[in-house]
């Protein structure tokens, strides 16, 4: 105990730090999909497939970042949102880039399907934590769902199952 108030000041100061870490790893892999240079759904699907496999090892990053029961003022609140703010911008961009390929640059369709994507990629992600399976065969399961709504997508920019 006096090493936690030692290096982080409190119980709390030590949970701001492991939100920290745990957000900046997800953050990086989005940032990592979306300098990727895919678009439209196949970016979509890299981003999903590179958040599986950033979680397989430590599902509980999932978890730690996006607690419904986490503190709503504070610290770790203000953290919690700068990542969250990052992350949304990353799917504002990929949204805004797949509804441009169909010729739409209406705001509010935008910030609609912007909603939708968070959902269905949260769903997606919690859905997994739940289900365990590889990542390349959530991934997998992912494009089946995708193609039977939009067509077939192009899944040469996936990293190959090793």
């Amino acid at each position: 105990k006096p090493l936690i108030y030692n290096y982080f000041g409190s119980k709390e100061g030590l949970y701001a730090v492991c939100i920290r870490h745990a957000a900046a790893l997800l953050v990086a892999e989005i940032e990592r999909t979306a300098a990727s240079g895919t678009v439209g759904l196949a970016r979509a699907v890299v981003t999903l497939d590179g958040m599986f496999r950033a979680l397989a090892p430590q599902p509980w990053i999932w978890h730690l970042v996006f607690d419904p029961t986490a503190p709503r003022d504070g610290e770790i609140a203000e953290t919690l949102a700068e990542h969250e703010r990052r992350i949304f911008a990353f799917g504002e961009e990929g949204v805004g880039e797949l509804l441009r390929l169909a010729g739409n640059d209406d705001r509010s369709d935008l910030l609609a399907m912007r909603a939708v994507w968070e959902n269905v990629f949260r769903t997606l992600v919690t859905w997994w934590l739940e289900n365990p399976e590889s990542p390349e065969a959530m991934t997998e399961r992912c494009v089946r769902l995708f193609s039977a709504v939009f067509g077939e997508i192009d899944t040469s920019a996936l990293v190959p199952a090793e």
